[in-house]
């Protein structure tokens, strides 16, 4: 039995059709993209700000929520937060959103290395449960052309780990789910993957993460001639 976190999938089918997987779906945040925690808390430290004040208000589940579901811009998210902090803080706490919202991220180029690689054997989907800022900030990180499709729960209108989120993806991809391959770092995102039949994996390290890849070849290996 896989350990929670483990590559997981669905028993079933021969070995050398279960190792097919022509399709690739990577997560971006916790995977290809890293975000500093230092940033926020600098900015908070600027302007006067308790810590954890911007984050603890822009993660709050209905204010996420409504962000990477599409049901606000990203935008509308972000001068919520601003606007609430500025009524508790003064415009200070506006200023500290401002500068928070500067950041999008950093590249983990080891991980982009890899996603380079897999684009010449299988094609490569970007996931994200992100916000309508997302094509902004892939165009910013140089990363726009770094993927065959890309998929924003805030345009689908779902978000991982639903199931319609899952099928939504695998129709745009035209392929079923014993084709493909399953990255994320949330552990519920990977159990929701593997319980629809993909092969998912959930994200730790580089050195894991190309393991399990090698292991998943894009074509059934043959057999080597005899004589």
């Amino acid at each position: 039995m896989s350990k929670p976190g483990d590559s997981m999938s669905k028993p079933g089918g021969s070995m050398s059709h279960w190792q097919m997987a022509t399709v690739l779906i990577i997560d971006l945040d916790g995977v290809v993209r890293n975000w500093d925690p230092s940033v926020a808390r600098a900015a908070e430290e600027r302007h006067g700000l308790p810590a954890g004040s911007i984050e603890g208000e822009a993660f709050a589940a209905d204010a996420l929520g409504a962000a990477i579901t599409g049901k606000v811009s990203d935008e509308e998210w972000r001068s919520g937060v601003a606007e609430t902090l500025a009524a508790r803080y003064g415009p200070l706490g506006a200023q500290a959103v401002q500068e928070w919202s500067a950041s999008c991220g950093t590249v983990n180029v080891a991980v982009l290395d890899l996603v380079r690689q897999q684009r010449g054997l299988r094609r490569v989907a970007l996931f994200s449960n992100a916000t309508t800022r997302l094509t902004a900030d892939l165009v910013q990180l140089g990363l726009d052309r770094e993927f065959d499709a890309v998929f924003n729960s805030s345009a689908l209108g779902s978000v991982k780990p639903d199931e319609a989120a899952f099928r939504a993806v695998l129709e745009a991809l035209g392929t079923g789910p014993a084709d493909v391959l399953f990255v994320d770092d949330t552990a519920g995102h990977v159990a929701a993957a593997a319980a629809l039949g993909l092969r998912a994996h959930q994200f730790r390290s580089v050195a894991a993460l190309a393991e399990f890849l090698a292991a998943h070849p894009p074509e059934p290996e043959q057999p080597e001639p005899d004589g």
